[in-house]
């Protein structure tokens, strides 16, 4: 039992002093003066409220990253994992999340946990109103949707969160069959 507790006290100032696995400072370097990343590894990254719009990070592992208030208009995120990555403020208008993965991502919370290539978020803002649209696409139609949710914030302060009451072919004949002036 001796030789038990006096392992543990040996190992476990080891354990704790292990380095922790931090982005690439070349990496977030590049990305902070070209805007281009793509296939880099930003794991870990502390890159809140940067100015990322349009940026290349296809294919770029963000995961644990703290992307808390930064700017990705317009970003590629295509490809990337963002696992377990702060998204808390970000800008995120027409951001291409195609086969992102999105597991545990603050700031997503309403976003489905089982994403797909389909899945994603539409987001829109207008002074301090912002619109969030998340879907996941049906696998056996381009233009059926599932799992539908509008989040309506203002000033960061959820107004509204509701799963819409048609499906999507409703609505669309709806559309089709309304009078035109």
């Amino acid at each position: 039992m001796k030789l038990l507790f006096l392992g543990l006290a040996i190992l476990t100032p080891a354990i704790l002093a292990a380095p922790i696995k931090a982005a690439n400072p070349e990496a977030v370097k590049q990305l902070l003066e070209t805007n281009e990343c793509p296939d880099c590894d930003l794991s870990g990254a502390n890159l809140a409220g940067a100015e990322l719009s349009y940026s290349n990070l296809q294919r770029t592992d963000l995961c644990n990253a703290n992307l808390s208030g930064a700017d990705l208009r317009n970003a590629n995120l295509r490809d990337a994992n963002l696992d377990g990555a702060s998204l808390r403020n970000a800008s995120l208008i027409a951001v291409d999340f195609s086969n992102t993965s999105l597991t545990n991502v603050a700031g997503l919370d309403s976003l489905s946990k089982n994403n797909t290539p389909q899945s994603g978020v539409q987001v829109s803002q207008l002074g301090q109103v912002r619109a969030e649209l998340y879907y996941q696409q049906e696998e056996q139609s381009s233009l059926a949707y599932k799992d539908l949710r509008l989040r309506l914030l203002r000033n960061g302060q959820l107004l509204l969160e509701q799963k819409p009451t048609i499906n999507a072919s409703e609505a669309a004949s709806e559309v089709l069959a309304a009078p035109r002036n």
